[in-house]
């Protein structure tokens, strides 16, 4: 019965052919395992059309629903969700995504790819502002020169001169 109907229960309806549509819908309404782990599939979709405002509760229905439908790969699914839970629901609010930093951090690794290591800290965060930023050039050359200065301070060993007269009290490196 369930033979070779894998992605008819992975794709979304509006991406299956006429045949496929037919064939699912022979099949969701039936009182398989794989039908009701389909329903609860659609219902979790559910949630990113609703509002903020009614989002939590949706939320939560959705996880007493699939708490109580004893199928364990959902159940799983629904602890791990609601260990998330406040971070699910705060994109109803920002509408933000973590995409923005896992293209920041391909950035910074492909930077330390680049260089197979660099002389200083100073030096790789440089060279990570002026990846991820796309810093004009002339940024670039304030931002060496800064990087420089901190290096040669971080290195910098003071040495005072006292026998000197005209370098008493100075600070040599």
């Amino acid at each position: 019965m369930l033979k070779k109907t894998r992605y008819l229960w992975l794709k979304n309806s509006q991406n299956l052919s006429q045949y496929q549509q037919e064939k699912l819908m022979k099949l969701k309404d039936s009182h398989l395992n794989t039908a009701k782990a389909y329903r609860l599939r659609l219902a979790l979709q559910g949630l990113w059309s609703t509002s903020q405002l009614f989002s939590g509760w949706y939320f939560d229905d959705w996880y007493n629903w699939a708490i109580r439908s004893r199928l364990e790969p959902m159940v799983e699914v629904a602890r791990s969700l609601k260990k998330h839970e406040k971070g699910i629901l705060r994109w109803f609010t920002s509408r933000m995504t973590n995409g923005l930093l896992e293209g920041i951090n391909s950035l910074v690794q492909a930077s330390k790819r680049k260089a197979r290591g660099y002389r200083s800290i100073e030096n790789f965060i440089a060279m990570i502002y002026a990846t991820a930023n796309k810093f004009k050039y002339e940024t670039l050359v304030k931002v060496e020169k800064i990087t420089r200065l901190l290096f040669f301070m971080k290195s910098c060993v003071p040495i005072e001169i006292s026998e000197e007269p005209n370098l008493r009290g100075k600070v040599l490196c």
